[in-house]
Order: structure tokens, then sequence, then C-alpha cells
């Protein structure tokens, strides 16, 4: 038995001791993470202040500290996400430190830097692409082009054999259009995250001008529910979207 082997079957091991732990009530840890190591961005999304945010981030050493406190503490599944994590010089070497460490890693991203870091993501677990739903309405909240950069961050993730999958943002200008975004997923392969738009612009305080009412969005969440039971590639659970509606 070779020495990695050992390695993944402790790591495993530890994993599943701390998953009893929680599920026998017995503690509690963080075990997803989504870890915004960036607010920088190349897109203004309508929803989201991220750009408008303090620019401060950790350094590449104090992110792996802090990988390996998170880990002690309970994590396994960690998102790196921002602004646009691929912006970061150090993103690679913080997936392979979060690799080396034991994580399932993630990225989040719009897509639009994925064929020149298709490298550094080769060790990735999962890659999340913003799809937001047909390229009018997708451009119309993240500026002309973003739909074009999502497709062919997509076509060289399956290209490449990296599992990837869509998060799509629930907000005014795509409730009307889920049955085609979800189409678009499933010709694409891959399978579906929605959330939905805060009341404040993600990384501030100022109001968000694209939150939908709240009985527009509990009908977005019906909606979803049906498409899930009749087969659309909703990753949502049947549990999770009816707390989405609560």
């Amino acid at each position: 038995m070779g020495k990695n082997t050992i390695t993944n079957i402790y790591k495993a091991g530890r994993t599943g001791l701390v998953l009893l732990k929680v599920m026998a009530g017995l503690g509690r840890a963080p075990l997803f993470i989504s870890w915004n190591v960036t607010f920088k961005c190349n897109l203004r999304c309508a929803y989201c202040g991220a750009v408008d945010a303090p620019h401060r981030e950790w350094d590449t050493e104090k992110v792996t500290r802090g990988l390996d406190d998170l880990y002690l503490a309970g994590a396994r599944w960690l998102t790196f996400g921002g602004g646009e994590p691929l912006l970061r010089s150090d993103i690679g070497t913080l997936i392979n430190a979060a690799k080396r460490i034991g994580f399932t890693v993630f990225v989040s991203t719009n897509g639009r830097f994925v064929p020149d870091k298709i490298e550094l993501l080769r060790q990735v677990d999962n890659v999340n692409l913003s799809l937001d739903g047909p390229e009018l309405v997708h451009d119309m909240v993240r500026g002309t082009g973003a739909f074009a950069d999502t497709i062919k961050a997509s076509e060289t993730l399956r290209k490449h054999n990296i599992p990837f999958s869509y998060q799509c943002v629930l907000a005014k200008h795509n409730l009307h259009c889920l049955k085609e975004t979800l189409e678009i997923a499933q010709q694409q392969g891959a399978w579906m995250m929605f959330q939905p738009a805060t009341q404040w612009l993600d990384s501030s305080t100022a109001p968000n001008p694209v939150a939908p009412s709240v009985d527009a969005y509990r009908s977005a969440i019906a909606e979803l529910i049906a498409l899930k039971d009749a087969g659309a590639p909703v990753a949502n659970s049947k549990a999770g979207l009816c707390h989405l509606a609560l």
C-alpha cells in the first residue's frame, strides 16, 4: 500500500469521524466553507457590491494558515470565491494548499479567465460557473460578453474533463426564464444551484436594485420545485428550496 493511499485513508477516516460527531449531536463543525479570497472583479454585476468593497486581502501564507485552522475545526468542503478568485496571482498555490490539507475544493468564477487558468484548475473538484439566464438576460446584469465567457468556460472545462456546475442568482431580471435557463444547463450537461439575491448588494450595505419582491421570489421557488420534480437539473434539494421560500 503506497504512502498516498495510506494518507487518503487517514483523511477519509478523520472526515468520517467529524461527520459522525456532528450527526450524533456531539458537537458542531463548519463543514462547508465559502471563502471570498478577493473582492477584485472584472465585472460589475447589478446585484453585487464587491468591487466597491475594501480590497484588503490576506497574503498567501496567512490564507494557508487559515486553511489549516479551518480543517482542524472540522471544515471539509471549501469554495474559493470573490469577487473573481482567478484574479489572485496565487490562486494556484491556494488550491494546491487546500488539496494537500485534505479539502474537497470548489472554485466559484464568472468564467472569463477559465481558459487561461485551466492548468491551475485541474486539481479542483468542481468549478461553479455563473449563469443567470439566456444571453440577453445574463448580459443585462453582468455586462456584454459575460454569457459568451461562461459558455466558453463550460466548453473548456468539459474538454479537459474538469467537473463543473452552474450557479444562478434569482433576481428581478430572470424569474421569468427559469425553465429556459435550466435548458441551457441541461444542454451543457451540468447541474444548476439557485441562490436568492439579497435585499442588499453583496459585500455592501447599499440596497439591491434587482432584489425581487417576496411574492415573486416565492413563486419562482415553487416553479423550481415543479421543474425539479419534472427532471430538470436543479441541484438544490427540495428541502433546501422549501427553506429558501420561508
